[in-house]
């Protein structure tokens, strides 16, 4: 028997099967016969990072006073965004039964912005949201109102002061005495921008008390609150922006209207703003009861009470701090999926005698949303490590891809080596390439690569775009009988 006889003999009996891992980079494992078929991996997404149309503008306000942290939104874009803070008003001094000098009204808190905030989408932040301060009764002086600040972590926040801080806005100070209370300050604020609260206005040596100073706004100072006259309080000062709150109204001698409260800043809506100053109480007369007005939201300081010879009065409460937060949601990365079809395809049997197809054949499902230009599907081979082709270690043998030379494509024929592929869909919008796109009634095949080669692509998002593999191979009389294998990855990406 000639020696090309015996190994045609051998090459009869050669095999291969494919066993196939469905990953987001897909791999199909080609192998013989005793090959059990492979676990089906879960599929993950592929999520880079892709730039689409600006969303609309999220906002939140924060005015818990209890609360300590703040999770970031999922969504976060730290190349667009903006926190401000409204530190809290001071409270107005009160006045004792039987006679005391008409109070001071409580300084306004100051404002404070940064743009651009590097924080961590999901995160957990702290935060501090001051009261507003308390109005002094009887005698006692008014309370400071508390700061408001945001930081880029937990930790070091505790304070204004704390060096995690990267906004802060000061509170106002309480009334003291017949003296009105210190606007927030700029100088122990945090952030880009910074506007001062306005003072508490003072009783200015008559019975009438002074009013609270308003809340440092977007683009000014607050106004200060005007001094007590004779026996009239001293209005609130505003809101420092052009929709700041209104300062509140003062009152006159025996209290016929009581001191009015300050408005509500509006500049970011209708209750969300730099807040006025409560108005200062006029002089008491008699048994009269003239109490200063509370701030108003946010930030406001209260009223200082009017002089009275015989009634208590209380100096008005300032008002709370705020935190608001303003970003652009960043776009939602792309995602993608691939999969396939079945397990294992097999080539049984090569033999000299036909073109082999590889049965059942391979079909990979590709998905892509949230990108910009679609997405592609690539295959690579491993080959022997050198070149493309199904491989046998033992001998070291290999039957190219496609054929001798390793060229792009070739026309399988009986008896000559070769091992390829074809790739077909009917879905519209999804192209084959070139090297893959021939039809399964012809031998005509693309050849692998060490490296990826494009099989499909989309210019668009695509859902549930099948492409059906087809794998051929053909031997001749010199090929070696073994067990050959190959391993292609299949990759599915975002262009």
């Amino acid at each position: 028997m000639s020696r090309a006889r015996r190994r045609k003999n051998k090459k009869i009996n050669s095999a291969g099967k494919i066993s196939i891992i469905a990953v987001l980079i897909t791999s199909l494992v080609f192998g013989v016969w005793f090959y059990a078929g492979w676990p089906r991996i879960p599929l993950t997404n592929f999520p880079p990072e892709i730039q689409e149309a600006k969303a609309a503008d999220v906002r939140i306000f924060i005015t818990s006073t209890a609360t300590t942290t703040f999770t970031v939104p999922t969504d976060w874009n730290s190349a667009s965004n903006t926190i401000e803070v409204i530190g809290g008003g001071g409270g107005g001094t009160g006045v004792a039964a039987g006679g005391s000098p008409p109070g001071g009204g409580g300084g306004g808190g100051a404002y404070a912005k940064i743009i651009n905030a590097t924080l961590t989408a999901g995160g957990t932040v702290g935060i501090g949201v001051g009261a507003g301060g308390a109005g002094g009764s009887g005698a006692a002086n008014g309370t400071a109102g508390g700061d408001a600040w945001l930081c880029n972590s937990t930790a070091n926040c505790a304070t204004i002061g704390g060096t995690a801080v990267i906004v802060g806005a000061k509170g106002g100070g309480g009334g003291t005495g017949a003296t009105g209370g210190a606007g927030g300050a700029t100088s122990t604020s945090v952030g880009t921008t910074r506007n001062r609260g306005g003072t508490g206005g003072s009783d200015g040596l008559s019975d009438g008390a002074g009013g609270g100073g308003g809340a440092g706004g977007t683009t000014a100072a607050g106004s200060n609150g005007a001094n007590g006259s004779s026996v009239t309080g001293g209005a609130g000062g505003a809101g420092g922006a052009a929709s700041g709150g209104a300062g509140g109204a003062s009152s006159g001698e025996t209290c016929p209207t009581p001191a009015g409260a300050g408005g509500a800043g509006t500049v970011w809506d209708v209750t969300h703003g730099a807040g006025g100053g409560g108005g200062g109480g006029g002089f008491g007369d008699n048994s009269a009861t003239c109490n200063g007005g509370a701030g108003g939201n946010y930030g406001g300081g209260g009223g200082g009470a009017g002089g009275t010879p015989v009634a208590a009065a209380s100096g008005g409460a300032g008002q709370q701090s705020l935190i608001v937060v303003t970003y652009t949601p960043s776009a939602p990365g792309p995602t993608i999926s691939c999969s396939t079809n079945i397990t294992s395809t097999d080539f049984g049997a090569l033999t000299t005698a036909s073109i082999t197809t590889s049965s059942p054949h391979a079909s990979t499902t590709m998905s892509c949303s949230g990108t910009t230009s679609g997405c592609t599907l690539y295959v690579k081979d491993a080959g022997n490590g050198t070149n493309p082709g199904l491989a046998t270690t033992s001998p070291a043998y290999l039957i190219p891809s496609p054929a001798a030379g390793f060229p792009a494509t070739t026309t399988l024929s009986i008896g000559v080596e070769g091992y390829g592929i074809q790739a077909t869909t009917t879905v519209a919008g999804l192209t084959i390439d070139a090297r893959y796109n021939w039809a399964t009634s012809t031998n005509i095949v693309g050849g692998f690569a060490l490296t990826n080669q494009r099989i499909a692509s989309s210019t668009a998002d695509i859902s549930g775009a099948v492409v059906i593999v087809t794998h051929k191979a053909a031997i001749s009389d010199l090929s070696i009988a073994a067990k050959y294998a190959d391993t292609i990855t299949y990759e599915c990406v975002v262009n």
